[in-house]
Order: C-alpha cells, then sequence, then structure tokens
C-alpha cells in the first residue's frame, strides 16, 4: 500500500470536529459532505485529504462518472463525479468545488463534493436503516443512515465496484 506523502501548503482544508454525544458505544468519526444540497458522510479514516478542484486530465473511452484524474505529489488519482456514479445528474464544478482523496481497497480515489461540512462523532447506535425513498437499485451505495442534528446523512459504503 503506498502512502501519500503529506501536503505542505495552502490547498489543504483543515476541519474542526463537531462531535459530541453521549452513549453506550464507542463513536466514530465521519466526515461530512455536501452534494446537490444532500448531506453524505464517510468514515474519517479513509479519507485522507480535502483538496480544492483542480484542472483534470481527460482519460478517453472511460465511464462517464470518471471525470478525470489528477496527478498528487506523483501519484495519478482517478477523480469520480459520485452523483453520476449512482445513477444521479451529474456535480456542478464551481469555484467552490472540493475534491475528497479517499483511500481503500489499496487504492487512492477523488471524489467530487460541494462542500465539506465538518468531521462528527457517532455511535453506532445512532445509525438507521437506509430509507426506502433512496430506491433499491442505489441503496448498495450506502451503509446506512445517520440522523443528526434534524438532518438525515446518508453514510457511503467505501467499497465502490467498477471504478
Amino acid at each position: 500500500m503506498a502512502d501519500l506523502p503529506k501536503i505542505q501548503g495552502k490547498d489543504k482544508t483543515f476541519l474542526v470536529d463537531t462531535a459530541g454525544f453521549c452513549s453506550e458505544f464507542p463513536a466514530d468519526k465521519y466526515l461530512v459532505f455536501k452534494l446537490a444540497d444532500q448531506e453524505y458522510a464517510m468514515g474519517v479514516s479513509i479519507v485522507k485529504e480535502v483538496i480544492h478542484y483542480t484542472n483534470l486530465t481527460d482519460v478517453p473511452n472511460t465511464c462517464s462518472y470518471i471525470r478525470g484524474v489528477l496527478s498528487l505529489r506523483g501519484i495519478v488519482i482517478p477523480v469520480i463525479d459520485f452523483l453520476e456514479y449512482i445513477g444521479l445528474s451529474a456535480t456542478s464544478v464551481t469555484r467552490n468545488t472540493l475534491i475528497l482523496i479517499v483511500h481503500y481497497d489499496d487504492m487512492f480515489i477523488g471524489i467530487l463534493v460541494d462542500s465539506v461540512e465538518g468531521v462528527i462523532a457517532i455511535s453506532s447506535d445512532r445509525f438507521i436503516p437506509v430509507p426506502a425513498f433512496i430506491g433499491k437499485e442505489n441503496v448498495k451505495y450506502f451503509k446506512a443512515a445517520i440522523k443528526f442534528n434534524n438532518n438525515l446523512i446518508l453514510l457511503i459504503e467505501p467499497r465502490m465496484e467498477h471504478i
């Protein structure tokens, strides 16, 4: 497994922990981010860093949800549009768009996001099943849902197929 070298400089986004719940279950930390006004979360342990959007290199003959690749300190990282990956409308890139650099299955992948809301600590007793309105075809992309501050946050299943 290759380790991504540390970034020194202004392109790294720092996050503040917004957690603080009491529970008999141990709490894990999750990075909460927005895509098209919906909040999603991913285990903070697989998110290696958050960078500002940068121009990507197109890769011909790939799936439409692969927006391109970037080279980050010598490592070529494919960048995906998660919304398009799950069959929704493509993410609009703006000057506020960020890329989450995640690591799983011995691979680095970038995921486009609209914004990062912060890091929260949530115990597993606060998880609820993925709501039926997500649709049977999309349930496989999510581990659970989290009720947090009167919002429903969808917890992304980190194992993505066909990337």
